[in-house]
C-alpha cells in the first residue's frame, strides 16, 4: 500500500514544484478590413515575439473569408525583438517584391499592424521598427497627424469632346449626370460620367467620347439595377466599378467607382449603412477618407482624389470627389448597400 501510494502522489508533487506558467490572456493581433484596422485574438502568449508571429501568420482561411487582409507581404519574418524601458524594439526582413503604387501604399499600413499589435502588450509604450535594415518610423497614435484635406482641384485628363453640351446633355438624360453639371464646360465630373456609361455599356473606360461611345451615348437606357422594390438602396459592381443609386426600383444615379483590387476586395452581400463621418481618419494608411459611409465594418463609401478604371482600393468603395458628397446625403444610416461581383 504504501508504494501504490507514492506512485499516485507523485505527479502531484512534481506538479506542486514546477514553477507556474506565465499568466496570459493572449495577445490581438490586428489585421485590415477596408481602411481601418480590425483587432483578432491569438491563443499566444502577451509578449512581442509571439504576438508579431501570430500577426505575420496572417488571417486564418475564415477571417479572410469574412473580408479581414494584411498588408504584410507574405514570407516576412522577424529577425530580432526586444523589449526595454518601455520600448519594443523590432527588425523585419521582407521578401523582394514587385515595385509599384498600390505596393508603395501599402507601407503605412504595414508598419501600423505591427505598432498596434505591440502596443496592445504589457508593458509596451513605444515601437521601433526597422524593414531589411532600413530604421523606419512607426504610427504610435491613432490620432490624426493632419488637418482634414480640401476639395482637390481636378482637371480631365481625356480630350474635349466636339459637342461637350450635347453629350453633358445626354449624359443627364440617362442619370450619369446632374442637370447642374450640363455647363458645356468639359470637367472632371463629366469625364467621370462618361467612363461610368462606358463601363456599363461594355466599352473600354479611357473617358474619351470617340465613335463607339456616341454610338452608345445614343442607344443607352438608363441603368437597371438588379433589385425590386419600394424605399431607396445602394448598388456596387465590382468588376464593372459603377455603383447605382437607386430609389424605388428606379436609378437616380450611376457613378463610376473603384472596389477593392485583387487580395483586399470588397466583400460581396448586403450590409446596411452603420456609420457616418464628413471626414473619416484611416489609422493604418494615415490618410482622410472624406465624406465615409460605412456600410461593413471598416469598408465604407469615400471620396478619393483619382478613380482608376480597374478596382485598385483596399477594400473601400472610392467615389469621385464631386460625386462624393450626393452619396454621403443618399446613403442615410440603415440604407441597404448590396455589392456585386
Amino acid at each position: 500500500m504504501p508504494r501504490l501510494f507514492l506512485l499516485t502522489a507523485l505527479p502531484l508533487v512534481l506538479l506542486a514544484l514546477a514553477p507556474p506558467a506565465a499568466p496570459s490572456d493572449g495577445a490581438k493581433v490586428y489585421f485590415l478590413e477596408g481602411e481601418q484596422f480590425v483587432p483578432v485574438a491569438r491563443k499566444v502568449p502577451a509578449r512581442p515575439l509571439p504576438a508579431l508571429k501570430a500577426l505575420l501568420a496572417g488571417p486564418t482561411a475564415g477571417e479572410r473569408a469574412r473580408g479581414l487582409r494584411s498588408a504584410l507581404p507574405r514570407g516576412a519574418r522577424v529577425v530580432a525583438v526586444s523589449l526595454g524601458a518601455g520600448t519594443a524594439r523590432v527588425a523585419l526582413r521582407y521578401p523582394a517584391e514587385p515595385g509599384g503604387a498600390f505596393v508603395a501604399s501599402l507601407a503605412p499600413a504595414r508598419l501600423a499592424q505591427v505598432a498596434a499589435t505591440l502596443k496592445g502588450l504589457p508593458g509596451v509604450d513605444r515601437v521601433a521598427i526597422a524593414v531589411n535594415g532600413h530604421h523606419l518610423v512607426a504610427p504610435n497614435s491613432p490620432a490624426p497627424t493632419s488637418s482634414p484635406p480640401e476639395p482637390p482641384d481636378l482637371e480631365p485628363s481625356a480630350p474635349a469632346p466636339e459637342n461637350t453640351l450635347a453629350v453633358q446633355a445626354r449624359l443627364y438624360q440617362l442619370h450619369y449626370l446632374p442637370l447642374s453639371a450640363v455647363t458645356g464646360i468639359w470637367d472632371y465630373r463629366s469625364q467621370q460620367a462618361v467612363e461610368a456609361i462606358q463601363s456599363w455599356e461594355g466599352l473600354d473606360r479611357d473617358g474619351e467620347v470617340g465613335t463607339h461611345t456616341l454610338a452608345s451615348l445614343d442607344s443607352a437606357a438608363v441603368p437597371v439595377p438588379r433589385g425590386r422594390g419600394a424605399g431607396k438602396w445602394i448598388e456596387v459592381y465590382r468588376e464593372k466599378g459603377v455603383t447605382l443609386l437607386v430609389r424605388n426600383g428606379v436609378v437616380q444615379r450611376a457613378l463610376h467607382a473603384s472596389t477593392g483590387r485583387p487580395g483586399f476586395e470588397t466583400p460581396t452581400g448586403t450590409y446596411h449603412v452603420f456609420r457616418k463621418e464628413r471626414f473619416s481618419w484611416s489609422a493604418p494608411y494615415q490618410v482622410w477618407l472624406p465624406y465615409a459611409s460605412y456600410f461593413v465594418n471598416g469598408v465604407a463609401f469615400h471620396a478619393f482624389p483619382e478613380i482608376p478604371t480597374s478596382p485598385g482600393s483596399h477594400g473601400c468603395v472610392r467615389l469621385p470627389y464631386p460625386e462624393a458628397p450626393l452619396v454621403y446625403a443618399f446613403a442615410t444610416l440603415g440604407t441597404a448597400v448590396v455589392v456585386y461581383s
